[in-house]
This record gives structure tokens, sequence and C-alpha cells, in this order.
């Protein structure tokens, strides 16, 4: 199982966290937070889809109900709308949505995509994308093209990304044991 987790996943779990000055490893089957074992109990909640005003009012209920880590979508066509302008504002502040779930105590999975398989337009793709070929719509698969041709732009939007918490390097964790 710890295998099929996708190892930028894991680099980019509890940003929210202490785990900045402590440790976060995959070990014989098991995650350990600071080397001791640590079972992620987690829910999924897309910031963009709730208005930021009441982030911590929901992130209090996902505490409320047990869980110590909320996962997210980050939604390239959000944050990246039309091709080289970047949106961390508002509703799309990502920055101010994990230190909200740092202050009632949850950790934070980022998941980058770019692909959001969420029930989100253009599966979080900016459509812009489709004005360079060769990426084609179901042509293959879901799109045709954009893994390589288009890596440079999904990097360049991620770097952004991180930039918000302060990151300027992210070393993925490693998932073999």
């Amino acid at each position: 199982m710890i295998r099929r987790i996708a190892p930028l996943a894991l680099a980019l779990f509890l940003l929210s966290s202490s785990l900045l000055a402590g440790s976060f490893s995959a070990d014989s089957g098991r995650f350990l937070l600071d080397g001791r074992p640590f079972q992620i109990i987690s829910g999924e909640i897309h910031y963009l889809r709730v208005p930021p005003e009441y982030w911590r009012d929901r992130l209090l209920m996902a505490k409320a109900m047990g869980l110590n880590t909320v996962t997210t979508y980050v939604f390239w066509n959000s944050h990246e709308p039309t091709q080289g302008t970047f949106n961390f504002s508002g509703g799309a502040d990502l920055a101010a949505f994990v230190r909200t779930a740092q202050e009632v105590g949850l950790y934070v999975i980022l998941r980058p995509g770019p692909y959001a398989c969420a029930e989100w337009e253009f599966g979080g793709y900016p459509s812009w994308l489709l004005k360079s070929p060769p990426v084609t719509v179901r042509g293959g698969h879901a799109l045709a093209g954009i893994d390589y041709a288009h890596a440079a732009d999904a990097h360049r939007c991620f770097v952004l990304l991180m930039a918000q918490f302060g990151v300027r390097t992210v070393q993925p964790v490693s998932t073999a044991s």
C-alpha cells in the first residue's frame, strides 16, 4: 500500500504542521512522524469549493469527527486561469487555507495533480492548454500529449505554489521499503 501513495503527496504532507522542523517518513509499511508511528485519519476538503469565511468552521467540524488530516486537490486551472497569470488570492489563497488548518490542529496533504479527479471543470487543467498541439481531449487518454508537452507549465505553477509556503525545493519522501 505504501508504494502506491504518490511520492509527491508524501513530500507535501503536513505543510501546516511542525513537520517543517520535524521528520516524516515511511518504513516497514507504516508512516513515521518524528520517528513514531503515525496513522493518517483524513477527509477531503476542497478549499476552492468552500468560501474562505467558512474554512475554519468546516475544518473544526473535520477535527470534531476525529480527523487529524485533511487532503485537498490543487486545481491548476484556478491558479493559472490564463497562461502566465497566477491567482493565489481570495478563495484561491491556498496558504491561508493551510494556515487555518494548522490553527485548528490539522495536518494537510496537498494533491497538486496536475489532473484532479474531483468532478472539476476539465479535470483541473487550464483551458488554455487546448490552444497548443499536441493536446487533444480524449485522444488515447484524458488529455493526450499533456504529460510531456506542458510539463514546464505545470512545473512553473507548482514552484509558485510552493513559494506560497516558503518552500524553494521539494524532495519526495522515499516510498521504497
